[in-house]
């Protein structure tokens, strides 16, 4: 559904802008007389369209920051803020970025955080639903040992009489 008000949005857009291009010309036309006064115009109208191209067409995707600890994976992303403690994370697994794309990303409950555009994400499956990481290759290698070095499977300081 998303996608289908993004391509309606945009289609309106183009049209706004091709209405506006077309309405500036008819009123600015007795005024564009010298070369200067038609420079200034077409290079409005270009910006326009370069601005429509840059932010309707390529996209942004703000970064966010992944902080992990002995207790919980914390992830912010410009104003929104996940804390995951580690005892409710069930399953940690790389899987492609097609498959968030054609399945995952269907469901409500997932938590996406794409950044770069990548090859796998790093898929951690909650109770409350899946969230996606879209981290580098280092990076999303290092979050995986790190989380699937549990804190219920670290070594005891003391071995336990049962096991002397």
């Amino acid at each position: 559904m998303a996608e289908g008000a993004f391509i309606l949005a945009c289609c309106a857009l183009l049209l706004m802008l091709a209405v506006a291009q077309n309405l500036a010309w008819a009123v600015f036309l007795p005024a564009l007389t010298t070369p200067a006064a038609l420079s200034v115009f077409w290079a409005a109208q270009l910006t326009a369209l370069l601005l429509f191209v840059g932010v309707g067409l390529v996209g942004f995707r703000p970064g966010f920051t992944v902080r992990c600890d002995a207790h919980q994976l914390e992830v912010d992303r410009a104003g929104e803020a996940l804390v995951i403690p580690r005892a409710r994370i069930l399953r940690v697994a790389e899987i492609p970025y097609l498959a968030y794309y054609r399945h995952y990303r269907a469901y409500a409950r997932t938590r996406a955080f794409l950044g770069a555009a990548v090859e796998q994400v790093l898929l951690i499956e909650t109770p409350e639903g899946p969230v996606i990481l879209a981290l580098p290759a280092d990076e999303r290698a290092a979050l995986r040992a790190l989380l699937e070095r549990s804190p219920r499977d670290a070594v005891p300081a003391v071995a336990p009489a049962a096991l002397v």
